[in-house]
């Protein structure tokens, strides 16, 4: 920012606003880059999302803002390397039938499939000692773009 005939830098000391909400369709060959808030003249401006060409084994990383001493600087997207996905790529077969019977202060997490060695694997449900205020939520299978992705249960 040019002030009073010298080039001052001028770096936000406040958070950008919240990303604002766009919607766009997969397109077969393009990556859609999400819009993002850049620091024009001293104020926030919106960088609308884009489309761009595919490049195969990248993905693209978002910019983003970091704080670093007190001020927010601006980190550029860019292409990296896509890591290799060695995950499962058909879903997990159906779970086991398990026999189980209630027990006083223990929640019984349920078997599901494991993805070792190319291979779907059956690991047995166990017990877990009851948490005071919490509750046991069990694992299950996602769907991702590259395959199936395994998200681990626990306590909340």
């Amino acid at each position: 920012m040019f002030i009073d005939g010298e080039w001052e830098d001028v770096r936000p000391v406040a958070a950008p606003p919240s990303p604002r909400e766009e919607r766009f369709e997969r397109r077969a060959g393009y990556a859609w880059q999400r819009g993002h808030w850049t620091w024009v003249d001293g104020e926030w401006a919106w960088a609308a999302g884009h489309y761009e060409a595919e490049r195969v084994g990248y993905r693209w990383r978002d910019p983003r803002w970091e704080q670093r001493e007190g001020v927010y600087v601006s980190v550029e997207g860019g292409w990296e390397d896509a890591p290799v996905f060695t995950g499962p790529r058909v879903p997990p077969p159906a779970p086991l039938e398990e026999r189980w019977a209630p027990r006083r202060g223990y929640v019984y997490a349920r078997g599901h499939h494991e993805w070792r060695n190319g291979e779907y694997v059956w690991i047995p449900g166990h017990y877990e000692p009851q948490r005071d205020r919490a509750s046991w939520y069990d694992g299950r299978w996602e769907q991702r773009d590259e395959g199936y992705v395994w998200i681990e249960g626990g306590w909340r």
